[in-house]
Formats: structure tokens, sequence, C-alpha cells
């Protein structure tokens, strides 16, 4: 197993980019992997060349090509995992994509759809990462091409990526996030609508849910405590809230947890 972790070193990608990471890892046989939503978007490469990775998201079946985005997931995924994974991956901040792409991240949410169809440079840069050496070589690849096609995001566009990025949820509302972002909470709610597929009020409940993923995965706080420091008003309250985006309770989530914050694996031999 060699997983690896990095955040671009070129100050000018970090309004863009959050961090880049590869994993690499052989099984004795298949492995079923859920990913829970986690708020991410990720421009993700796939060089198992030897086997499929198939999967379910919702009641749509996807086979995983070699180079695709994973956008705003409302979904779990479920995946079927053969005996290699070998991805890398790109973590952008949320409103960066479509100064990037020109496409909205919206259009990606629980879908698998191949990028080297949508555009001939995905494929070559796909055929250049995979050829790289080294994880580090990949990244100073991807972190090249990736400064050719960046746009500079104004200061709102910079807000709504701390907004959809941090943990911390305390004191947030429709009403002191619109004087933070300086729209009225109609126009916010069309905005966050077109960015993530949610509305303000959505976006505030899905953050709650993030915050208490993070504390399921990261602590063993009670379950009360960790309701109670998400904002939830009671115990069915939370519950209820995370089993809608992760499709199972925080207690099965604790439960099944593995070394990875929102992945769950279970070896089907």
């Amino acid at each position: 197993m060699h997983d690896f972790y990095s955040i671009p070193m070129q100050a000018a990608l970090h309004s863009s980019v959050q961090n880049l990471w590869q994993i690499n890892r052989s099984y004795p046989g298949a492995v079923q992997e859920r990913i829970l939503p986690k708020g991410t978007v990720e421009l993700i490469f796939n060089f198992d060349t030897t086997g499929c990775i198939r999967g379910v998201v919702g009641t749509g079946p996807i086979t995983v090509p070699r180079c695709f985005v994973n956008g705003f997931n409302q979904q779990p995924v479920h995946l079927q995992v053969p005996g290699r994974h070998h991805l890398f991956g790109v973590v952008f901040q949320p409103a960066a994509l479509l100064g990037m792409f020109r496409i909205p991240a919206t259009e990606f949410a629980d879908r698998c759809v191949d990028m080297t169809l949508v555009d001939g440079a995905f494929d070559s840069l796909w055929h250049e990462l995979l050829e790289a050496s080294s994880f580090a070589a990949r990244v100073a690849v991807v972190c090249t091409w990736l400064l050719g096609r960046q746009a500079e995001l104004c200061p709102r566009g910079l807000e709504f990526n701390r907004f959809l990025s941090e943990h911390d949820i305390e004191g947030l509302s429709v009403k002191s996030l619109s004087e933070r972002m300086c729209y009225s909470p109609r126009q916010l709610s069309r905005k966050l609508m077109a960015l993530t597929g949610r509305n303000t009020e959505e976006n505030l409940l899905f953050r709650r849910y993030l915050r208490a993923l993070h504390l399921l995965h990261g602590t063993d706080a009670p379950l009360t405590d960790i309701a109670y420091d998400c904002g939830f008003s009671d115990q069915s309250h939370f519950i209820r809230t995370f089993r809608s985006s992760a499709g199972m309770t925080p207690g099965a989530y604790r439960r099944q947890r593995s070394h990875l914050a929102g992945h769950l694996f279970e070896d089907v031999r």
C-alpha cells in the first residue's frame, strides 16, 4: 500500500487547489468501497489498466473511466474494486472548477463522466501522468498544466471557497452568510444552487453533516456531544440529517470507519 498527499507549492494555485493525492494499493481479492458525500470537487486519474472498477451511484451503474471529475455528490458511491487500485487526484477549491474548465461542478455530481471524451487535452495529460516516474513528478506535471488553465477568483469566489471548505460552522446562518457574501438571501441561494446543487439552507445543513463526519472519524467523542457540537437540536435530528447524506446512521459509520474519512471498505472474498 502506497498513499501520498501533497499541497501545491505554487502560491498561485492555492486559490484553486486544496491538495493532490495518490493511492496505489493491492488487495488479495475484490473489495467493496463506499464513498460518502464529502463536499469536495476532484479531478481523478485512474491508472489501473488491468481491470475495471465498476459501481453504482444512486440507482445508476457506472464504470470508472481513465479520467473524470467528481463534484459535490449528494449520494454515496458504491464501488467494486478489483485486486489493484491506482489513482491520482486533485482536490479543487469549491469555486475553482468553473473558471478552470468552463463547466460548473454540478454537472459532475453523482456522475462519472470520462473527461478524455470531453477534451482531448485530458487524454494527453493522462498519458503524461502515467509515464511520470514518481508522485512528485506527477504533482509537478499536473500543477504546471493547471497553472495554464486557472482563472483568478474574485473576492466573493474566495469567500465561497472558505465557506464550503471550513469545518467551523458556529454562528453560521442564512442571514450571517448573506451579509458575509454581500448578497441578498435570494441571490445567495441562487449562487449556491448553481455552484453546489444545494440552496443556502441545504448547504448549511450539509456543513453540519460534514462537521459530524469529521468528528466521527477523528475522535471517539460520544454521539450526543457530536450532535451538540454540530448544532443539532436533538439526537434524532442529528441521526436523520446524517443518514440523509450518508445512507447510514452515525453509529454505523463509526463502527465501520476506515483509515480514510468518508470511505468504508468491505472484503468480499
